[in-house]
């Protein structure tokens, strides 16, 4: 949790009126010490959601429960011309799915690719255990990355969010299937890329940033694993797990996301905003040229240690890079986040206006009309090749023992859209 909730005054409790659902939870969430401001109106869900065939598609609608203050969804007998709400939105579950394989794992869960038995429509599946999230006080991050998902939905080159469900034991995130896998997994396969095809991928994550940044939110975890490559070859960032919403010029001091992308400012711990997020696609541009993050080492102190003693065009660069390539790296990768490209006012505008994207149609590329540099060779939409096996599997950490009011907590994961 990046900060702590602070207790509001409130004004004085209308006795005569019962409090909804709402404000039971916020009261719930405020006794537990998680983030009362995340539970507000969802956003209206996507135009096509899994249990809709796309034949049926119709305008989206918010749904307002009648625990909130809506029209009771049984029929009036006494108001007949008053229209009742829609109903609630049905709830998924893992019997809705067929299941094909593991294709990702991490410290939360893992991640496997599905069918949705009702549309037939191929999806990537997000498990997370909620006793590791409740152990390692995850709650309010996992509720503001589905809110911040939901939020974003829909854009091209960030990987949406489809819905979300639970069980006892887990939380699911269904999400649009990538399946070129992690542009790690192609730099590693295939080895650097030249400065053309470096420039098509960076191009993308510059898209993605200036969506986010646009609605207040730094992303703070860019790397080679969360940026995911389409069947057609095109790239969508994923991974909002450590992302937060920041309003105006607000700062905030959680050191997260992974040490060889770190800005510095993160590391020093005094406070950071979206110029973060430009330090990272420095790095990873000097990964694609190079091979490696620009700071690698061994152990994690040292890569600490480089990056906070790294100075200005101090950046050692393979021979075959040319200079306008070197120039963009240098400036994304300036230790003052004031001096940094990317930062201030202009924010994605002075990227894009860089000389290393001279003559780059954006709005060609928003639209696709690129060729891919490198396009995945696959077999099937399911096909799983560009995923690493994971043959043994560690068994999902019960949730038997968290109490009501802890499963409570989770209670947004249960509406879908």
């Amino acid at each position: 949790m990046d900060t702590n909730a602070t207790a509001k005054p409130v004004a004085k409790e209308d006795k005569t009126k019962k409090p909804g659902w709402r404000e039971k939870m916020m009261q719930e969430l405020r006794r537990l010490g998680g983030n009362a401001s995340e539970i507000a109106q969802p956003p209206p869900p996507l135009e096509e959601p899994l249990y809709r065939q796309p034949a049926q598609r119709r305008a989206p609608t918010a749904v307002v429960p009648a625990e909130a203050g809506g029209i009771p969804a049984q029929r009036v007998l006494s108001a007949p011309t008053v229209a009742a709400p829609p109903p609630r939105r049905p709830t998924m579950n893992m019997s809705d799915f067929t299941v094909a394989r593991v294709i990702g794992m991490g410290a939360f869960g893992r991640v496997s690719l599905a069918r949705h038995n009702g549309t037939g429509r191929i999806v990537a599946i997000k498990a997370v255990s909620k006793a590791f999230i409740v152990k390692n006080d995850q709650i309010s991050h996992i509720l503001d990355e589905r809110f911040l998902m939901k939020r974003v939905a829909g854009y091209p080159f960030i990987v949406t969010l489809l819905g979300t469900f639970q069980d006892r034991d887990c939380l699911y995130f269904v999400m649009e299937y990538m399946a070129g896998g992690e542009l790690f997994t192609h730099v590693r396969d295939n080895g650097v890329l030249n400065p053309q095809a470096t420039r098509f991928y960076v191009a993308q994550m510059v898209l993605a940033l200036e969506h986010l940044h646009g609605k207040g939110i730094v992303h703070r975890d860019i790397k080679l694993e969360n940026v995911l490559m389409s069947a057609e070859g095109y790239i969508k960032v994923s991974d909002l797990g450590f992302s937060k919403v920041l309003h105006d010029n607000q700062r905030t001091h959680t050191m997260c996301g992974t040490p060889d992308y770190m800005a510095p400012e993160i590391i020093k711990g005094k406070g950071h905003n979206l110029a973060v997020d430009w330090w990272a696609v420095g790095c990873v541009t000097f990964e694609l040229l190079d091979g490696y993050p620009p700071f690698y080492a061994a152990e994690i102190p040292d890569i600490y240690r480089r990056i906070l003693a790294h100075k200005s065009g101090s950046l050692k660069f393979k021979p075959y890079v040319e200079q306008v390539s070197k120039d963009f790296v240098n400036q994304l990768l300036h230790p003052d986040p004031f001096q940094r490209l990317g930062s201030g006012p202009l924010g994605a505008k002075a990227v894009k206006a860089h000389p290393w994207f001279q003559g780059y149609d954006w709005e060609a590329l928003a639209e696709r009309c690129y060729m891919p540099p490198y396009k995945p060779k696959l077999t099937s939409p399911e096909d799983t090749s560009r995923f690493d096996r994971f043959d043994r599997l560690p068994p999902v950490e019960s949730a038997q023992n968290l109490r009501p009011q802890q499963q409570a907590m989770f209670n947004p994961f249960t509406e879908y859209y």
